[in-house]
Parts: structure tokens; sequence; C-alpha cells
């Protein structure tokens, strides 16, 4: 009897060990980005630089390259109509503001660069959120791409809640 293992406590397999890790990198973030949205000004800064930090860092411990965040060469060309389309919709979109007398420019080219190329930042960064930390990590942990995908278009929505437009128009 000495000679065999104890088997009343099996250890936690490997696989369920990464999976509660991936949901813990996933809840994580995604909680604290949630406080952020509801938190009145003076914390939500502290709070937004403290989400960051856990994204930033949970994003170089887990890191597995650029091919598994979603971020390759190949097929860039035949994707590229996406940007092409996202251009064509915010072209529309700003003729109709303008039409409806709705488009609030800033005043003078140097505001209208500053708000604009930040706009631009903000969304690449809502897109690496969306897509190369939450999709990435819903991959790992959905039955398949299609679960994961409209998972990560729900808690993208759920993220906008704020503002009801605004959060039918990113999950769709």
């Amino acid at each position: 009897m000495s000679g065999e293992p104890n088997t009343t406590r099996a250890a936690p397999r490997a696989d369920t060990r990464s999976r509660r890790r991936v949901l813990l990198e996933l809840l994580i973030p995604y909680l604290l980005i949630l406080v952020v949205c509801w938190t009145p000004r003076p914390w939500q800064q502290v709070l937004w630089l403290v989400a960051a930090a856990s994204i930033v860092i949970i994003t170089c411990i887990s890191f597995d390259g650029l091919d598994a965040m979603g971020l390759r060469k190949t097929n860039f060309l035949r994707s590229s109509w996406v940007a092409a389309a996202a251009l064509a919709i915010g072209i529309a979109a700003a003729v109709v503001a303008a039409h409806l007398q709705t488009l609030h420019v800033p005043d003078g080219p140097v505001a209208f660069i500053k708000t604009y190329w930040a706009y631009a930042l903000w969304a690449a960064v809502q897109q690496f959120l969306l897509q190369c930390f939450f999709l990435s990590r819903l991959l790992r942990l959905m039955p398949g791409a299609r679960t994961a995908a409209w998972m990560a278009a729900g808690i993208f929505a759920i993220a906008h809640l704020p503002s009801p437009i605004l959060t039918s128009v990113t999950f769709l």
C-alpha cells in the first residue's frame, strides 16, 4: 500500500487550470472597464489607469504571439474591404449629420486634427480590446468561433450600455 499514489484528491487537470486562468484574464479587466464606465469623474481616471494596467500586464504575461491575437499579414488585402466600408459609412454618417445640422465640427484645423486623432486612437484601442484581447480569450473558452464572436459582441455592447444607441450599434 505504501507504493500506491494517493487518489483521494486528484490534482486539477492542466486544461481546467488554464480555462480558469483565461476566464480570470477575461473577467477582471472587463469588470474593471464596467466600473470605469459607471464611476463618477474624479475616480474614473484612477480606475481607468488600473483597468489599462491590468490589460497591459495580462497581455504581456499571456502573450502567445501576434498570430494568436489575430494580427497577421495573411489575407490582409482580402480583408481591407472592411476598412473601406467603415470609411464609406463614416463619410455617409457625417454627410447625414451635416444635413440634419447635428454635426459638431471642432473650431479650427488644429482642434479638428486633435479631436479626430484622439477618436482614431480610442477606436484602435477598443478594436484591440475587442478582437485581440476579449475575442482571443473567448475563442479558448467557447465551443466554437461563432459562439465566441457573439459573446464578444455581447460583452462589447454591454460595456456601452450608458448609451442605448451606442450599445445597439456596437453589438451590430
